[in-house]
């Protein structure tokens, strides 16, 4: 299937079936389309300063290749405390493209949670 048959076929099954959509990017590959409107929600409803409060431990996790990664300093100097972790050779699915990568940050971040509430 050609790019244009493609993006056209995934219009359809997003308006028809919303609830496939979402797979079928991932497997027809990314959609981009909706990235604009994703980010400017996302900087307008998902400020740094609204970490300023969290006491709790924060992992700040991102693909290497992935757009939103450019606000991560400003989210860190908002909650000090955050870990920040990238995922090498990631886009912003880093969960799908770099599964075990993404795994492993997330269980290394849960282990120094752990062992930072065993010493309290």
């Amino acid at each position: 299937m050609g790019h244009q048959a493609r993006q056209a076929h995934q219009e359809d099954v997003r308006h028809a079936r919303p609830d496939r959509a979402e797979r079928l990017s991932i497997a027809g590959g990314y959609y981009f389309a909706p990235t604009g409107a994703a980010w400017r929600e996302v900087m307008t409803h998902c400020r740094p300063a609204m970490l300023a409060g969290v006491r709790c431990p924060v992992l700040l996790l991102n693909g290497r290749f992935d757009q939103f990664r450019v606000g991560v300093r400003a989210f860190r100097r908002a909650c000090p405390q955050a870990r920040v972790e990238i995922v090498p050779r990631a886009s912003h699915f880093a969960n799908l493209d770099q599964p075990e990568a993404f795994a492993d940050a997330l269980l290394r971040f849960a282990g120094v949670v752990a062992d930072s509430a065993s010493r309290a």
